[in-house]
């Protein structure tokens, strides 16, 4: 009953009438993975939908020269692979690991197919849908930004909304966050010490304030 009451306590199923029997029938399925566990290589074909229940995704792209940019963070709650399962090709662009022990719900193609039947679940698929593609329109402006420093500027900005304060804490350390910026740790670390010697900001570890 523990993942039944798991399952539907996500957006998607939150009002789909028949989980228990689709549980049961196991169209869909919960499985529970380790932190660092890879969960999709790149180029591997998609056949179900992931949904993140427990712990916390991380979608990464990985370059030739070793270094790897994080593109998405699906945390919980959050669904993946849904623009792929249609797609004439199906194979997943990126790396997904997870960064923490993590519950994941899979649901295959048929069941999918299934459940857009019902009202109940289409809404809360298209919003999820939404939420991912402002996602990756978000990452694509960053990337199409001209300098790191703006981009480190719109992220400590959006960060200072979501936390009240011009006061902030980083929610990832200094390394993560060139990995979001597809960048360097050392050239990270150069321009926000540039930007401190500027005046623009402080930093102590985690805590940066904004000036």
């Amino acid at each position: 009953m523990d993942g039944i009451n798991l399952i539907k306590n996500t957006s998607l199923f939150k009002n789909v009438k028949n989980v228990e029997s689709l549980f049961l029938e196991r169209k869909i399925n919960l499985k529970t993975y380790s932190k660092g566990k890879t969960l999709h290589s790149e180029g591997e074909i998609c056949d179900t939908l992931d949904i993140v229940l427990k712990g916390l995704v991380i979608a990464y792209s990985l370059f030739e020269n070793g270094s790897q940019t994080v593109m998405f963070e699906f945390q919980e709650d959050s669904m993946f692979g849904a623009n792929l399962l249609y797609s004439k090709n199906n194979t997943y662009p990126l790396n997904l690991y997870c960064k923490e022990n993590c519950t994941l719900l899979h649901v295959k193609k048929d069941t999918v197919t299934q459940l857009l039947h019902q009202f109940e679940f289409v809404m809360p698929y298209v919003v999820s849908l939404s939420t991912n593609s402002l996602g990756l329109n978000s990452k694509m402006t960053m990337f199409s930004r001209k300098s790191l420093r703006s981009n480190i500027l719109n992220y400590l900005e959006k960060l200072k909304i979501d936390q009240n304060s011009n006061k902030i804490i980083l929610p990832t350390s200094k390394k993560e966050l060139a990995d979001y910026f597809g960048v360097q740790r050392q050239s990270l670390f150069r321009e926000l010490k540039a930007m401190k010697k500027e005046g623009l900001l402080e930093i102590n570890n985690r805590l940066i304030k904004l000036n």
